[in-house]
């Protein structure tokens, strides 16, 4: 069986298995690779705080971009979110257990959040 690990806020929870669905009008599915999963029946709870973590991850970069951009300029806000972006998605790339990537998903909300708020300005 191959494996693929997939980024995305999405994450549903399949009655074997956690999963990440890819394609939203396929029933193609992909096993998760996080070590706790293992291909079998977990806990849905913590994998739920996965993808909200990630949400208020967004919130608190979407709140804190302004003041960002007015002291600092769009143009080194929206690298700085970029980089934050790329530095949560190595640590979660990186994560041993939930812990870190829950760590991972928070940073990389963060980023989302700034790029979200300031970019369309």
């Amino acid at each position: 069986m191959r494996r693929f690990a997939l980024r995305d806020g999405s994450m549903g929870r399949h009655p074997s298995k956690l999963c990440i669905f890819a394609l939203p009008a396929s029933a193609v599915e992909f096993s998760c690779t996080l070590p706790l999963a293992a291909c079998q029946s977990v806990d849905a709870l913590p994998f739920r705080w996965v993808v909200a973590i990630l949400s208020f991850g967004c919130l608190v970069g979407a709140v804190a971009s302004g003041q960002q951009a007015d002291r600092f300029g769009r143009v080194a806000t929206t690298f700085w979110g970029g980089l934050t972006c790329t530095a949560g998605g190595v640590v979660e790339a990186m994560a041993q257990d939930l812990l870190w990537v829950y760590i991972g998903r928070f940073v990389c909300g963060i980023g989302i959040g700034t790029l979200s708020s300031i970019v369309p300005l």
